[in-house]
């Protein structure tokens, strides 16, 4: 099976909540997405939520502002 592409847009509260449903998915074994990328205005939180990817599913996404 092909991998899904996902990224986050929008890396304030709700997006490190979607990153977190994510990191529950691929503990419980569902690995069938890469997380490849993270979007917010402010390049603090998209740096954040990278380096939150990053510490619980492995390669850091690409981060944009």
């Amino acid at each position: 099976m092909q991998k899904i592409r996902l990224a986050i847009v929008g890396c304030g509260g709700m997006g490190h909540r979607h990153m977190y449903g994510l990191v529950e998915l691929h503990q419980s074994g569902w690995e069938h997405f890469d997380l490849v990328g993270v979007c917010d205005p402010v390049e603090a939180n998209a740096e954040s939520l990278a380096g939150q990817v990053a510490a619980q599913l492995g390669p850091p996404p690409n981060s944009c502002q």
